[in-house]
């Protein structure tokens, strides 16, 4: 803090030195007129720069304007056994400044080590906010709640995929055979309940239902919810939880259910020593998703809470049983559907073979009577 004014810089431990951070004139761009007293700019006598590094500062210039205004100077540490201060600063006279300048400052030390740093400055207190567009909205929106509103659509758009054909009854398909294939194994897999009743199962699950359990703070037992954390009595809205059922939910959805649709629709005839194979492009993504679906129980449960949570997640197991359940259906439903079509199709010739000989056998009567 520098009178009131909210400064920060973007350094790690392993940062090239030195450090330097400008703490007036501030950076234009995260002014905050609202909460600093930004008058105070135009009212300062000094340009104020901290620096650190691990070698003496040789030397700190500073430029307004593409224009060399001058070296600042160390200040006086104010404790005596504090060692050298950070502190460089600059006489400067605000007034003779246009708004919307530009402050350049150059720091070189012992080592050779050099930085540049550049940023506006507004001598009125007028945030300049410099930034992209889709910056200016990451900054200024509530993360969490539009994680939720994608979470929710995009949970809305899968099971409406599912539900929708539901409503279509057996003359749709009569009508869609000149439509793409894929729309009609969509059909298929809706109205099979044996197949689209667990993925309608999970996917109500995830919208209500816990994601892991354990204890997620020493000495306290919590719950997971896409929509937060339960812990101790406590709701604890999360956004995190939303992107990371986000990111399952559309994995599952392209990897899973989109394959197995398409596999469901493009199934060919399966011999007799072949009646349980799985279909290579549904049983390839469904080891692609279990991949996936490991990495994000490793890195998201197993590592930050143990091996105990990962037995307690039925937010991250029930998918995963789900899909290996669908690779080992979507086959088993295909046969069993060829056979029952193959056995329509002998019992509706043997019943017109049976009539054309009633018929044959009522023509013969009818000649030998008198």
């Amino acid at each position: 803090m520098d009178y009131r004014f909210s400064k920060s810089v973007d350094e790690t431990p392993n940062s090239v030195w030195p450090i330097v951070l400008v703490t007036n004139p501030k950076d234009a761009n995260f002014l905050m007129p609202e909460k600093e007293p930004v008058n105070r700019i135009s009212q300062s006598d000094h340009i104020r720069v901290l620096v650190w590094s691990n070698s003496t500062i040789k030397n700190v210039s500073l430029w307004i304007d593409d224009v060399y205004v001058g070296q600042a100077k160390q200040a006086a540490s104010i404790f005596a056994n504090a060692g050298p201060s950070p502190l460089y600063v600059l006489p400067w006279n605000p007034s003779e400044l246009q708004d919307g300048s530009t402050l350049r400052v150059k720091v070189v030390d012992a080592a050779g080590n050099k930085r540049i740093i550049t940023q506006p400055i507004s001598v009125a207190g007028i945030p300049r906010r410099q930034f992209t567009y889709i910056s200016q909205w990451i900054l200024r929106s509530q993360i969490p709640l539009n994680l939720s509103v994608v979470f929710y659509m995009s949970w809305l758009f899968v099971f409406m995929v599912l539900v929708i054909p539901r409503c279509f009854g057996d003359n749709w398909l009569q009508f869609s055979r000149n439509k793409p294939s894929f729309f009609r194994g969509l059909y298929r897999f809706s109205h099979e309940t044996a197949l689209v009743g667990p993925v309608l199962v999970f996917l109500l699950y995830e919208l209500v239902g816990p994601i892991f359990l354990g204890f997620l703070i020493p000495g306290h037992f919590g719950a997971l919810f896409s929509f937060g954390i339960v812990i101790a009595g406590t709701f604890v809205r999360e956004g995190l939880t939303y992107f990371c059922e986000l990111l399952q939910l559309w994995v599952f959805f392209l990897f899973v259910i989109v394959i197995g649709i398409r596999s469901f629709a493009q199934q060919q005839p399966i011999s007799r020593r072949h009646t349980c194979a799985v279909p290579t492009d549904l049983f390839t993504c469904t080891i692609i998703f279990t991949t996936f679906q490991f990495i994000l129980i490793l890195t998201t449960i197993c590592l930050p809470y143990g091996f105990s949570a990962v037995c307690l997640s039925p937010g991250r197991l029930m998918p995963l049983a789900v899909s290996w359940y669908l690779a080992y259906r979507v086959s088993r439903l295909s046969f069993s559907r060829e056979i029952r079509t193959a056995t329509s199709r002998l019992l509706s010739n043997d019943g017109a073979s049976v009539q054309s000989r009633s018929h044959e056998t009522a023509a013969l009567s009818m000649s030998h009577s008198p």
